[in-house]
């Protein structure tokens, strides 16, 4: 018989019996279950798994969604036992990542209850227009925020009729439905958000699908010219447009611009160059719809051509040549020819001409010439200026004779003849001056700089051009700040005067800041100093210019005090040329105001005194005193900026100095009091 014996243990023995027992695989533990047991001699530990937390024992779930920055933009985080999912909002789908579903659309039409309509609300530009349009979307935002399909709203315009509003909905692909029963009930309670439109006026519709496009280039076709092309589209309204040139997307550039207006988009591209050439693409989309057309464009770069030298006096039998450049447009292939105004034909074929054996006749003793030459491309031709050529006999003797004169030498040169040279480094331009008689020993004439430019003014030129036409540029700051810099320039002419003047008049209401402003006042005033009086003196229309600044610097000036003052004390800018004073006023006219007036004088003494029956009027009153400016404008101009209600006498000369007043409010037509001018040796005038 065989005997078997079972011998029972507890656990506390098994445990405590060997350290060989592995008492987690043997699930002799302790450990929570969202725990993992870990085993040790004679014993074992228990840790939390990932997503939990604890001593091992007692285990509770983390919270991963607390985190908000957990899941990626467009997605929300969901919480699950011991770990998230991120799931991707309405209107997205992915998984690592949540991209947007497209846009869909539905037109509605509807009428404002209790509104009148105006023809400002035919511009969408005007205040009316905006501020409906803002209140109307905000209550669309405010029906449906609880409606995660709707995406926005779009005001394509308001009509006449109390006022009907042609809207089209933005809204997730598949939404349709669920829109449309928020707009129901709009419809039949007549209540959007906080506004009431006419109860049953809401229809809704499909919008259009694209059923044409049409593209039209405007174009030269040559090199430096402006490119438009316009693409329009017949279909849906509100459209969003991308351009190409070939594979190329085109965006705001320095060169290029987009302007898009409902169903039609413009394209600009600012002097062409040959690289421009190609196929420009216009594609229009509407949500997951989409057209497209392309045309093809060719830019001609024909060749600039120049001679050189500018001018050209000679004697009987010294070697002369010309020389025909092309400083672009150049090809290997280049075609040229001559020409000159004694004979008729081509005179050379070469881009160096060689005049050899040319003689004064006997009966005069100078030859006198002018010669051109042609370059031609593949793309055109192009032609040089004159280059006038003098050529005296070996007894000729009317000349002036050479002199240094403007950092210049300047030859023998024959009379009644022009020299020209290149303008000075860093200008761009010719330098001319004349040998002349008068009825007399031959003489030098002055040296014009008339035609000389500098290439820094003539980039500042071209920086604000693109600001004013929509290009990319620099911002307004960095161009005053460059303004200032070329004024520093003493070499300055007057196409830069013409320029500079240009650059003032296109940022005086650019200006954003109180630096803005005093660059712009100390660009004026340099720019009217006394040390380029003789360059105004040669601007035909420097009296036009001069108030141009004045204008610009009236407007800063105002600007700059309205920001600046302290309420109820006297500021004052001062740069060399001009000066500002300001004030601004309280509503209440402190009493010494209210008995002696506002006197807005600077630290010499000069300015205006307002009378206190106009003080009483006013809330701010601006004084610019320009000192230089009476050397600009001419005599006649200068009676003429003399308000007709100030008498000039003997004893005093207004013209010494030009004041502007700008007061806000203006002054009305019942004032009869007159204010006070001060000025440096003028009597003052009551």
């Amino acid at each position: 018989m065989i005997r078997l014996l079972y011998i029972l243990h507890s656990e506390e023995e098994l445990l405590s019996s060997s350290s060989e027992i592995d008492k987690c695989m043997l699930n002799l533990h302790n450990c929570n279950d969202e725990a993992t047991c870990i085993n040790a001699a004679k014993s074992y530990s228990c840790v939390c798994n990932t997503g939990w937390t604890g001593d091992g024992f007692n285990c509770d779930d983390i919270n991963e969604c607390t985190n908000l920055n957990i899941c990626l933009e467009n997605s929300r985080c969901v919480n699950n036992p011991g770990s998230y999912v991120c799931n991707c909002d309405i209107g997205y789908i992915g998984s690592s990542r949540c991209t947007r579903l497209p846009d869909t659309f539905l037109s509605v039409t509807f009428t404002l209850k209790d509104r009148k309509f105006t023809n400002s609300l035919n511009d969408p530009t005007s205040d009316n227009y905006q501020t409906l349009s803002r209140q109307v979307t905000n209550n669309f935002q405010k029906e449906f925020s609880n409606v995660p399909a709707y995406r926005g709203v779009n005001i394509i315009r308001f009509r006449s009729g109390s006022v009907i509003c042609d809207a089209e909905l933005v809204l997730v692909l598949n939404a349709k439905d669920e829109i449309t029963k928020v707009l129901e009930r709009v419809n039949a309670t007549g209540v959007l958000g906080n506004i009431s439109v006419v109860a049953e006026s809401l229809t809704t519709a499909d919008i259009p699908a694209f059923a044409d496009i049409e593209m039209d280039v405007e174009y030269s076709g040559y090199a430096g010219d402006m490119l438009e092309i316009t693409c329009t589209i017949t279909g849906p309204s509100l459209l969003s447009f991308e351009w190409r040139k070939n594979n190329m997307i085109l965006s705001l550039s320095t060169r290029v611009k987009i302007e898009n207006n409902d169903q039609v988009s413009k394209l600009f591209v600012r002097k062409t160059a040959k690289s421009d050439s190609g196929n420009y693409y216009c594609i229009a989309s509407k949500g997951e719809d989409t057209i497209n057309s392309n045309v093809s464009v060719e830019v001609k770069v024909i060749p600039i051509v120049a001679v050189s030298p500018l001018s050209v006096a000679a004697t009987e039998g010294d070697p002369v040549t010309l020389m025909c450049e092309t400083s672009v447009g150049d090809e290997e292939n280049l075609e040229i020819v001559w020409h000159n105004s004694k004979q008729s034909g081509i005179i050379g074929q070469t881009r160096k001409l060689n005049l050899f054996d040319i003689a004064p006749s006997d009966i005069k003793p100078r030859y006198t010439a002018e010669y051109w030459c042609f370059a031609k491309n593949s793309d055109g031709t192009g032609r040089s200026q004159n280059v006038t050529v003098h050529i005296t006999s070996q007894d000729y003797n009317e000349f002036c004779f050479e002199d240094n004169d403007s950092g210049y030498t300047w030859e023998e040169t024959p009379v009644d003849t022009s020299v020209i040279k290149t303008c000075p480094e860093g200008k761009i331009g010719t330098v001319t001056r004349f040998c002349n008689s008068n009825d007399g020993p031959p003489v030098w004439g002055d040296v014009s700089f008339f035609n000389c430019r500098s290439s820094v003014v003539i980039d500042l030129v071209d920086k604000v051009s693109r600001l004013v036409e929509g290009f990319e540029s620099e911002n307004i700051s960095d161009i005053l700040d460059e303004t200032e810099q070329v004024l520093e320039d003493d070499k300055l002419y007057v196409k830069d005067i013409q320029d500079i003047v240009y650059v003032l008049e296109n940022t005086k209401q650019r200006t954003k800041t109180q630096n803005n402003r005093q660059q712009f006042i100390r660009s004026s005033s340099n720019i009217v100093s006394q040390k380029r009086k003789n360059v105004w003196m040669n601007i035909p229309s420097r009296n036009n210019l001069a108030k141009q600044v004045i204008s610009g610097t009236d407007l800063n000036a105002r600007n700059y005090i309205s920001q600046s003052a302290e309420i109820g004390k006297v500021a004052l800018y001062r740069t060399p040329n001009i000066d500002v004073i300001g004030i601004r006023l309280p509503t209440v006219k402190p009493t010494e105001l209210q008995a002696k007036g506002t006197s807005l004088l600077d630290t010499a003494g000069e300015g205006v005194v307002i009378p206190d029956a106009l003080t009483n009027e006013l809330k701010e009153a601006t004084v610019v005193k320009y000192s230089s400016i009476k050397d600009i404008l001419s005599e006649e101009e200068l009676k003429e900026s003399v308000d007709n209600t100030i008498e000039s006498t003997e004893s005093l000369t207004i013209r010494s100095t030009i004041v502007s007043l700008i007061t806000k409010p203006g002054f009305n037509e019942s004032v009869s009091k007159p204010f006070k001018i001060v000025l440096q040796n003028n009597q003052l005038d009551e």
